[in-house]
């Protein structure tokens, strides 16, 4: 792309592939339309040619179509070369006295160029005749905002790992002999519990 040419933006990209759609179907249809009239010149009848003129005027009427839209976006090629060449205020008159062309036909063509959203952020200001763009940056170029810093990680936060359980000591079982006071027999009871005697059957604490 040669220095300050207009930006390809969607807009512009899908004008370029309607507007040569449209010139090859018109021409290309005109030229077989044409080639089919020769060849079967004979053999057409008279109600086939009512479809046949309009045939011709749809296809006429797409080549039109076509090179309409392919000299607006020349016209706005060089427009945008212009006003990237200058610095505001973009004056409509002195536009057109640059290109050569009446004001009056460079407004309709800014206007649907406007229209049709080749000019990325501009628009007409009808009260002072100006080609205003939204951004104070020259057109010379569609701005790309700028990368997001990425924001630093904090280091992960230590956790401390749970606490050991201490285990609870077992008191130790204390035992002692004791005499039945029934029979005199010795037996061996734990301590702080009660008990019976296996001879006599007495209580034995």
């Amino acid at each position: 792309m040669k220095k300050n040419a207009l930006p390809v933006t969607g807009p512009l990209f899908t004008s370029s592939c309607v507007a040569f759609a449209q010139m090859f179907v018109g021409i290309y249809g005109l030229l077989g339309l044409a080639v089919a009239i020769c060849i079967f010149a004979d053999d057409i009848e008279a109600g086939a040619l009512i479809g046949i003129v309009i045939l011709i005027i749809f296809l006429g009427w797409m080549l039109y179509l076509g090179i309409k839209t392919a000299k607006i976006m020349r016209c706005a090629n060089k427009y945008f070369e212009w006003l990237a060449a200058n610095q505001p205020p973009y004056s409509i008159a002195q536009l057109a006295s640059a290109m050569g062309k009446p004001v009056d036909i460079v407004r309709s063509n800014l206007q649907f160029i406007m229209k049709r959203k080749y000019f990325p952020n501009a628009h007409i200001d009808d009260e002072r005749d100006l080609v205003v763009f939204m951004h104070p940056q020259k057109p010379s170029s569609i701005s790309v905002p700028p990368s997001p810093v990425p924001m630093p990680i904090p280091p992960p936060v230590p956790v401390p790992p749970p606490p050991i359980p201490i285990p609870t000591p077992v008191p130790e079982r204390q035992y002692a002999v004791v005499n039945c006071k029934g029979c005199g027999s010795p037996k061996q009871i734990l301590v702080g519990t009660a008990s019976e005697c296996e001879y006599c059957g007495s209580p034995i604490q």
